[in-house]
């Protein structure tokens, strides 16, 4: 009976630490998700760049008092912001080109409008695309070479990845904040950012 109530109360005990991460592996997590959101300023400052650059393109061909082209003028310095400044801009850069251009009568018989928006849209998305596979594959290196950590321990990280990776058309700057402040939160990751 002793034993029996033992054995119960070790099983118990493992089976509420095994799952939590060690001081090591949320140091290990915490250095990861540092190194993607360092990553992710170059991602968010390229995309920026490219908006810009397809802003001013249209903005040529619109009218002198085109409320795109006031929005793109105001937005000329956005290169130089914080991320969260350029993310802004970008979810802003889409709706506003298909509402402004895209669904204006004025412009929309002109399908030189729609190419260009397809073309930036397309390369954004492949940009996206490739931080995403570089991300995922960093990750699963990282979590194989974590070799002391318990599987509950690294499957909840990549828990926390899937759940971004695995989107379904939600707009991926939106995820990647949701991901990267769920799993700081978990890891209790105390970096921090800071912009120039």
């Amino acid at each position: 009976m002793r034993f029996s109530l033992l054995a119960a109360l070790t099983l118990a005990l493992v089976g509420l630490t095994r799952g939590s991460a060690t001081e090591a592996d949320k140091q290990k997590f915490c250095g990861f998700l540092k190194g993607v959101e360092t990553k992710r300023i170059f991602l968010s400052n390229s995309l920026a760049q490219k908006a810009l650059d397809v802003g001013e393109k249209v903005s040529e061909m619109l009218d002198r008092s085109s409320s795109f082209r006031e929005f793109i003028n105001d937005n000329r310095l956005l290169v130089y912001a914080d991320p969260i400044s350029q993310i802004r801009f970008l979810l802003r850069f889409r709706c506003n080109y298909k509402k402004m251009i895209l669904c204006n009568r004025k412009y929309n018989s002109n399908p030189e409008y729609r190419s260009i928006y397809n073309a930036y849209k397309s390369e954004s998305n492949a940009v996206i695309a490739e931080f995403d596979r570089k991300m995922e594959r960093d990750a699963n290196q990282m979590l194989s070479q974590m070799r002391s950590s318990s599987v509950s321990t690294k499957d909840a990280f990549d828990d926390h990845i899937r759940s971004y990776l695995d989107r379904k058309g939600i707009v991926s700057h939106c995820m990647m904040d949701r991901f990267l402040e769920r799993a700081k939160a978990e890891y209790e990751c105390t970096y921090e950012m800071y912009y120039l």
